[in-house]
């Protein structure tokens, strides 16, 4: 990583803290030595004098130093600290040091490329203050209060980086009130003091750096995105009235070319091309827009296509960098076998070995209701079950694949019988019937015909539903089952419309398979004795192996002649599958192509709040006294 000083700030690094020569630097000055510079300004450091004022820094107390102790978050943390080393000194304790302070600067300046803001560290402020300290050498004195200053900005910085770094800025479970149960990494795990402890500070920094394969392919598209940046982004298109399909023509389509040549859709050889006609080379870079970008890949450019194009550079920088801060909470290998499904990309993966060995569809939880923490404050006052907000959601978390139910009968939850069951029984008196449910008052089957219906309200209603298996159960066919406190699990539908939707968070909360016999089929293959067309039978579909029609037909007639009713089964895994249920808005796939999606449950939006927060907690004005 490349790091560059004005003069002002080099010199103090020459002359306490970095007295090597930078080779980017062309002064001749970076070559003089710590005697000759000594012997210049004629002065020497009195590491007493200055354990004494930095004894006086970390009075609390005390408002003669230009930096207020109020801003620096590990300050009391830091007067314990240096307190019990007697405040030796760290970065500056003497002249011969020369790459500690160094070192740090420039880990922090290169925190942009983790997502991270270098004031987050306080930079400007401690590049200015060394910049300060210069000009008192020029004058013949050791400004050591200042330098007590950058001592401790130094230390706050680093002790601040490099819990960021390893552990992420933000808490997930704290921030996440939804529910966040994925594995964290353990903050407790390292002392804060470790990097003020490190014998070589380089060294330590360079071990803590994320170094999973997810992690460092999205930031390598953080620093092309920078680049992007600099160069001036992308240019906005205009909306179109009418959508350009195959072979029309527009005035837009050179805008529209230029923009996915910036992004990388469109081949670099078509740079110099002038686009009249809606052509199949524009298409094909239209789709890849399109599908890295959440869209259904049609090809066509409507308003939806224009308004992701004209999403600024800058807040698909600020994207990126929400989801690198995901991928440093996370305590999960890159070559573990595990599912991990993205509910923002409503998304399935099964990985094994860092490949993908199955990838599929789902459908997620609906986002909550608009306003939801408010109308929540306003319903645990109240306790009125028409205050309560709607939350379906489906939660982060982790748990173990254990077993399968065939056939699965569904226990139809309460506010969903309430609010979504009981006016359409009110409304239709066979609704019941058609769909296979079956009332129970307690554990007591009922006759609904023989309710009178209308005499309940959803508060009041005392029934359960449970939906017998079939080809309309909600569930579908296969249910995939891990413990969790959410109530959730994986499971088929009989609704297959919604796969085709680009939205998918259409569900009260469980998640639907697109390829559920696919997944199937992959766990029970280490289950003896059992293949994937004792499942196809089980369920009333065609085995695969031709020899097993016979008992197929056997089994179908039983089902037919009503003479065993669909039975609900349940199917041990011999071999266990950990489940990982992310929330994820940009990242990069397996063909390194990075991908983006919306921000359904408005999660990044948490992020953003609490680093803009810090970001104007940390202002220069509410850290620095005036002289």
């Amino acid at each position: 990583m490349n790091i560059t000083f004005n003069k002002s700030q080099k010199y103090f690094f020459l002359l306490f803290l970095l007295p090597i020569c930078f080779s980017l630097l062309t002064l001749t000055s970076c070559n003089k030595k710590k005697s000759d510079l000594e012997s210049k300004y004629h002065l020497s450091f009195e590491k007493t004098v200055f354990s004494n004022v930095l004894k006086s820094r970390f009075d609390a107390g005390s408002d003669s130093f230009r930096v207020c102790h109020n801003n620096i978050p590990n300050f009391d943390s830091l007067a314990f600290y240096y307190e019990k080393n007697n405040f030796e000194p760290i970065w500056a304790k003497d002249l011969t040091s020369s790459e500690s302070a160094f070192t740090i600067l420039k880990y922090i300046k290169e925190a942009k490329y983790h997502g991270l803001n270098p004031e987050f560290y306080k930079y400007s402020l401690t590049t200015g203050l060394i910049n300060d300290f210069y000009y008192s050498m020029q004058k013949s004195k050791i400004d050591y209060k200042t330098l007590a200053d950058i001592e401790m900005l130094l230390s706050d910085a680093v002790i601040g980086y490099s819990s960021d770094i390893q552990y992420g800025m933000v808490n997930p479970q704290k921030l996440d009130t939804g529910g966040y149960t994925l594995p964290v990494k353990n903050r407790n795990a390292t002392s804060l003091f470790e990097p003020l402890k490190a014998e070589n500070i380089g060294e330590y920094l360079a071990k803590i750096q994320p170094k999973t394969n997810r992690y460092i392919s999205l930031q390598n598209h953080l620093k092309e995105y920078y680049e992007i940046e600099k160069k001036g982004g992308w240019e906005k298109i205009p909306n179109i009235t009418k959508s350009i399909t195959k072979g029309d023509t527009s005035k837009l389509l050179d805008k529209i070319a230029k923009r996915l040549l910036v992004s990388k859709e469109l081949d670099e050889k078509n740079a110099n091309n002038k686009f009249s006609v809606y052509d199949s080379s524009l298409i094909k870079a239209v789709m890849k827009f399109q599908e890295r970008n959440g869209l259904l890949p049609t090809g066509i450019i409507d308003n939806n296509l224009v308004l992701k194009m004209n999403i600024p550079i800058s807040d698909r920088i600020s994207q990126i960098t929400y989801n690198l801060e995901r991928c440093r909470w996370l305590d999960y290998s890159d070559t573990a076998r595990y599912i991990q499904n993205n509910l923002a990309a409503f998304e399935f993966k099964l990985i094994e070995n860092k490949e993908v060995k199955l990838k599929m569809k789902i459908c997620c939880g609906m986002k909550r209701e608009r306003d939801y923490d408010k109308k929540l404050v306003v319903f645990r006052k109240s306790h009125r079950r028409e205050d309560e907000p709607k939350n379906h959601e489906t939660p982060t978390m982790t748990s173990v694949v254990e077993y399968l139910i065939l056939n699965p009968k569904w226990n139809v939850p309460g506010r969903i019988a309430q609010d979504e069951m009981l006016w359409q029984i009110k409304k239709d008196s066979n609704y019941l019937a058609k769909r296979n449910y079956k009332v129970y008052l307690k554990d007591s089957l009922m006759d609904p015909s023989k309710i009178n219906w209308k005499q309940y309200r959803p508060e009041h209603m005392p029934f359960k539903f449970v939906q017998d298996a079939g080809d309309d159960n909600s569930l579908g066919k296969i249910k995939f089952m891990f413990n969790n406190r959410f109530n959730i699990y994986m499971h088929d539908t009989p609704n297959k419309k919604a796969f085709l939707y680009a939205n998918r968070a259409v569900s009260h909360g469980c998640m639907r398979l697109e390829k559920p016999l696919e997944l199937a089929e992959y766990l029970i293959k280490d289950n003896r004795n059992y293949t994937i067309d004792d499942i196809l039978i089980e369920i009333g579909q065609t085995p695969k192996d031709k020899t097993k029609l016979n008992r197929y037909r056997i089994r179908q007639e039983q089902f037919k002649n009503n003479k065993s009713m669909r039975t609900t089964s349940t199917v041990m895994l011999k071999k266990k599958i950990r489940l990982f249920v992310n929330y994820i808005t940009c990242w990069v796939d397996e063909s390194n192509v990075l991908q983006f999606r919306d921000d359904v449950y408005e999660k990044d939006k948490l992020i953003k709040d609490v680093f803009n927060k810090r970001l104007n907690f940390y202002k220069y004005d509410k850290v620095v006294r005036r002289k």
